[in-house]
């Protein structure tokens, strides 16, 4: 879970939001800054990340001559 206390809402006003990533994405839970008020929420999805060094390309030695 996560917090961002300077977030905003969809249509521009100030919010705290919780956020919280599962299944290749994220959830957020918006509150008004000053009376905790439910704003909405919004389920943003996430690439998924590559991971490094598995990829199938190797290096490749140099041909003899």
């Amino acid at each position: 879970m996560k917090v961002d206390e300077h977030a905003t809402d969809a249509i521009g006003r100030p919010a705290v939001s919780l956020s919280q990533d599962s299944d290749g994405g994220r959830l957020e839970l918006m509150f008004d800054r000053s009376t905790y008020r439910f704003l909405g929420s919004r389920y943003l999805d996430q690439p998924p990340v590559p991971k490094v060094g598995t990829g199938s390309a190797r290096p490749r030695a140099a041909p003899e001559r």
